[in-house]
């Protein structure tokens, strides 16, 4: 991006973009920096809020409505002058979401059908984090409440990108059956087998402006009980 390049503001209330720095974290999130000369007493006044929209009050010849105001910092120069420096957040495009990340990672003891190992995924998405913790993973993407279980079981795709199978189909068996014991009346149990596949589990999440980076980890369910 051109910078201009003055020696000073013109007004109290005037701040000149000296140069604007671009970054892309690994999950898609981007952060751009611009740094503004400002005269030292106009400190206060100028600085904008948390939360402040790029296209709002950034000097860019080229703005974002979806990235905000992170941070703010100063640095004193000669002349009564300051750097400005406005950290923003977000995403430059006008729609959509970056891709999940996704791994395999191994966990002793979590596998029944499949490997012993989790699915993680890292994503942005665009709901706040009681949502996530909820299961509204995205506006688009949602866990599904397991149809044998309070479970929050695995979507098939997350901001686009394809989570691995479960290793078999869910499944609910469950029967009545007895058992006999010397000297004592033949007694009725029930059992029942539930297997829900990939369950939502670990997860913790962070608000970044305008979107929440959220780290989830799902692990296959099963569970056996008896009752008599």
């Amino acid at each position: 991006m051109p910078a201009t390049f003055i020696s000073r503001p013109s007004s109290v209330t005037d701040r000149v973009l000296r140069r604007s720095e671009y970054a892309k974290d690994r999950n898609g999130l981007e952060t751009i920096t611009e740094i503004y000369t400002i005269r030292s007493a106009a400190r206060i006044s100028i600085q904008p809020a948390t939360g402040a929209r790029h296209s709002v009050y950034s000097h860019s010849s080229v703005s974002f409505a979806r990235m905000v105001v992170e941070s703010v910092s100063f640095r004193e120069i000669d002349g009564d002058l300051a750097e400005m420096t406005v950290t923003y957040v977000g995403l430059t495009s006008t729609a959509g979401l970056p891709p999940a990340i996704v791994s395999i990672s191994p966990s002793t003891g979590s596998g029944v059908y499949g490997p012993d190992a989790v699915v993680q995924a890292e994503f942005v998405s665009d709901t706040s984090e009681f949502s996530i913790l909820r299961g509204q993973l995205s506006s688009v993407s949602a866990c599904a409440t397991g149809f044998l279980s309070n479970k929050l079981r695995m979507p098939s795709a997350i901001n686009g990108t394809a989570m691995p199978p479960n290793p078999r189909e869910p499944f609910r068996r469950g029967g009545t059956s007895g058992f006999g014991t010397a000297g004592s009346a033949f007694s009725v149990y029930s059992t029942l087998t539930i297997y829900e596949g990939y369950v939502l589990g670990e997860i913790s999440c962070v608000r970044r402006g305008l979107f929440t980076v959220a780290n989830t980890s799902f692990a296959e369910f099963f569970s056996f009980q008896i009752s008599q």
